[in-house]
């Protein structure tokens, strides 16, 4: 695609006949996606929108790494070390938090919707993707009775049973993400305890339990200081 800035990558979001939407429908889906990808430009770690097409009908965005942050990990360590997956779930957060400022919920945060670009230095860049099921703060998305909790464990049990979507239903989402990465470490390293206590706290049932976006981003943090600071002393680095 040519741009104003030169020739660039984009990923093209087709709408799939096999879905069975009407054309009237999925062209509503795509502009609704489109329309919040514009609410939410400008913040860091989400796609860009570059335009729509309508035959097909078809949704442009920037495109923002070759594979999954889900595909990755599940070849861990080979592709990723640890401390370029606590940067990754940093990144991830930092860009949740710019949507809750822009006043949107992601609503179906997951590792397979984290498109990550590898650095040759060992450096890492997320993007968190599909803005398909997003929506304002406050609006359910979900139909009630449609959806089984048990289908869907990395969403929030009031958003599947169709309540409105809120911070704490995107921080649910996140957990769950970090308890699935928390064991990727050693039980008893730090990063372990704190990505699996987060978790924990974030998953829980009651919305009013979980942490603030906030709070889990700041013990995130922590954890690269931490290890920063064992890495320069010659410890044994905790990412292993």
């Amino acid at each position: 695609m040519i741009t104003s800035e030169g020739e660039v990558e984009v990923v093209v979001k087709q709408l799939l006949p096999s879905r069975g939407l009407s054309l009237k429908l999925g062209l509503e889906e795509l502009l609704h996606e489109a329309i919040l990808l514009a609410r939410v430009s400008g913040v860091a770690g989400v796609p860009r929108l570059h335009g729509m097409v309508l035959d097909p009908p078809s949704l442009v965005t920037s495109f923002d790494g070759p594979a999954t942050l889900g595909a990755v990990v599940r070849q861990w360590p080979r592709r990723v070390s640890g401390r370029m997956l606590v940067q990754a779930v940093a990144q991830v957060c930092g860009a949740v938090a710019g949507l809750h400022q822009k006043g949107v919920a992601h609503n179906d945060i997951k590792s397979n919707n984290v498109v990550v670009r590898l650095g040759s230095e060992g450096s890492i860049t997320a993007c968190l993707i599909d803005l398909g099921n997003s929506s304002k703060v406050g609006s359910a998305i979900f139909p009630r009775g449609r959806l089984r909790w048990e289908d869907y464990p990395y969403l929030a049990p009031e958003l599947v049973a169709g309540e409105p979507s809120s911070e704490a239903s995107d921080v649910f989402s996140l957990g769950h993400m970090m308890a699935t990465f928390s064991k990727c470490f050693k039980a008893n390293s730090k990063v372990s305890e704190v990505l699996g206590g987060l978790g924990a706290r974030a998953t829980d049932r009651c919305p009013a339990q979980r942490p603030a976006l906030r709070e889990m981003r700041a013990s995130i943090a922590g954890v690269l200081e931490h290890a920063s600071r064992d890495t320069k002393s010659g410890s044994t680095d905790d990412f292993h």
